[in-house]
């Protein structure tokens, strides 16, 4: 998930607040395993696994509706087109090789970004301390509380650029107003059972990889800012940096679908998304011409209903 333009999701005490809250809430709802997660200030890398894949869509697409409300009353706006079209989606990955790689990458985006040196030392909401916690138990499970904070209680900011005071001092008036909290439950190895990696010594193994591609992210980035002779920006500014819309970033590459190191599963895995689409563009013909008693593939968010003026106009006719 990645937004359109600007920073908000800014590294203080109370958007952390707020976004742990959101994304209990949703996994509450949508049962979804949550097993790796970090919050730059424009986009979150989550790694879940679903036995659905409509809920893991559904996941996705109610955290993106509770942050839109969150941040809309936080600048004190009526609207706000906060995403970026089609800067966000559900990837599904195809092998271990390309989870471990991507789980690294996914720890190492300070780093790489020059905000810290080390994700330990990263404030932005991620779940790096738990991965730590659970390095060989394939069944652990970290629990954080966090208050489920409504957008109804959530007032526009005095100021974008909150000294550690006022950031405190917001999030205890926050806590004040909320009446519920929900646990935000990381299991950072579940997703290896996918690939039937169950024994306390594989995960311990399939860890020290991920661990070992993180420390080369890291190193890299350094290597490279002392060659440019910069530094980082620092967990102490990160806490104090404004939310702001102003930031636009740079564009895009690539959209991934699908995501594999293997190359015949990622053959397989691009096969398998055309027919996907092709079955999905077939469904949406019928719909097209009334038939909706059609079966979408499993996976398939529904679009809009289309327009059928046609249709319905001669069905009046006759």
């Amino acid at each position: 998930m990645k937004t359109r333009r600007g920073l908000p999701f800014v590294c203080t005490h109370y958007m952390r607040a707020l976004l742990g809250g959101i994304i209990a809430r949703v996994q509450r709802d949508n049962k979804v395993t949550i097993s790796h997660m970090l919050w730059m200030t424009n986009h979150v890398h989550i790694i879940i696994t679903a036995l659905d894949q409509r809920q893991a869509c559904k996941f996705h697409g109610e955290i993106k509706k509770h942050l839109t409300e969150a941040i809309k009353k936080l600048l004190g706006k009526e609207h706000l087109n906060l995403w970026k079209a089609n800067g966000s989606s559900v990837v599904p990955y195809g092998d271990v090789a390309g989870l471990v790689k991507q789980i690294a990458y996914i720890y190492a985006n300070p780093a790489r970004a020059n905000l810290i040196n080390t994700v330990t030392d990263y404030p932005g909401l991620n779940t790096h301390s738990a991965f730590l916690e659970s390095l060989s138990d394939p069944n652990a499970k970290v629990s954080e509380q966090f208050a489920w904070i409504r957008s109804r209680y959530i007032s526009k900011l005095m100021s974008r650029k909150l000294t550690d005071t006022q950031d405190r001092a917001l999030l205890g008036t926050l806590l004040k107003r909320t009446k519920q909290s929900f646990p935000l439950v990381i299991e950072p190895n579940a997703w290896m059972k996918a690939f039937k990696i169950t024994s306390p010594e594989e995960v311990a193994d399939t860890n020290r990889q991920i661990l070992a591609e993180l420390f080369e992210y890291e190193e890299k980035a350094r290597s490279e800012r002392l060659r440019a002779n910069k530094g980082v920006y620092g967990a102490k500014s990160l806490r104090r940096a404004p939310l702001t819309l102003d930031y636009q970033g740079k564009p895009d590459s690539v959209n991934l679908f699908c995501y594999a190191l293997d190359p015949e599963i990622r053959k397989t895995m691009i096969r398998q998304y055309r027919e996907f689409c092709i079955q999905c563009a077939e469904c949406y013909a019928q719909w097209k011409r009334g038939n909706f008693t059609v079966s979408w593939p499993p996976g398939a968010l529904l679009p809009a209903l289309p327009p059928t003026f046609n249709w319905v106009h001669h069905l009046v006719e006759a």
